[in-house]
């Protein structure tokens, strides 16, 4: 048995190679060529999720849920920490960009936030350049408080290549601070074939003081049914030749 796992693993590797994306976490820790971001900078191109995919980050302006260069706005890292530009106020603290006790961990150094935080942020895109079946994907919106009168409450949509809402999710509206300076994870699993994109629209009352603190997202991806074949006739393959072998 030992020696056919052995006999079977370059097929597999042959096979998944360019066709699984593993479930990974960005964390936004690293710029999408492997340096340490700075705060304020923009990040201006996609992240690789694993052999030529890759996933873009924007904010889209003109509502197309598509990327128009010149067009829509880039996002950009924000160190944690307060400083000239913040984007969240802990209200506990009255300063910008500290999590609450226990989740600085979690938070890390660096998220991303919209260039000038405070009015509402047009609808946020997370938008993959892939052939992978994408079943499953997480994320996190940091800061969702708000006061009465005055909430706080994003909407994820998952969309198809046309643009059809595929699953939507929304996050408990923000009345209070319950999750002042914390993270809400939107998680997704179970999604039919087709996912394009996803879409984090701002739904709540408020006019101001919004912005968007995103965090650690995972674009989990499982292989094409094609592939998923091709793996079940190499190791039935790899198993007949063996047993052939035995009964010689």
């Amino acid at each position: 048995m030992r020696r056919l796992v052995l006999l079977a693993a370059p097929v597999l590797a042959l096979l998944l190679a360019d066709s699984v994306a593993l479930g990974q976490l960005i964390d936004f820790e690293s710029t999408p060529g492997g340096a340490t971001p700075l705060d304020d900078a923009m990040l201006t191109t996609p992240y690789p999720i694993g052999g030529p995919d890759s996933v873009r980050f924007f904010f889209d302006r003109n509502l197309n849920d598509a990327f128009d260069p010149g067009t829509d706005d880039l996002p950009v890292f924000e160190a944690a920490g307060d400083d000239l530009v913040d984007g969240w106020i802990n209200n506990g603290l009255l300063q910008g960009d500290i999590p609450t006790a226990g989740f600085a961990a979690q938070l890390g150094d660096f998220f991303l936030r919209p260039l000038q935080p405070g009015s509402i942020p047009s609808p946020f895109i997370i938008d993959y350049d892939t052939t992978l079946a994408i079943s499953a994907l997480s994320g996190e919106i940091w800061d969702i408080d708000g006061g009465v009168g005055a909430t706080e409450q994003w909407r994820v949509d998952v969309l198809d290549g046309a643009n059809n809402v595929l699953a939507t999710q929304d996050s408990p509206v923000g009345i209070d601070s319950t999750l002042d300076s914390r993270p809400w994870t939107f998680a997704l699993s179970g999604l039919p074939i087709g996912v394009d994109k996803i879409r984090l629209t701002f739904i709540g009352t408020k006019i101001s003081g919004v912005g968007l603190a995103f965090n650690n997202f995972s674009p989990f991806a499982i292989p094409e049914p094609g592939t998923a074949v091709l793996i079940g006739v190499g190791l039935a393959s790899l198993a007949a030749t063996r047993k052939g072998r035995i009964r010689r």
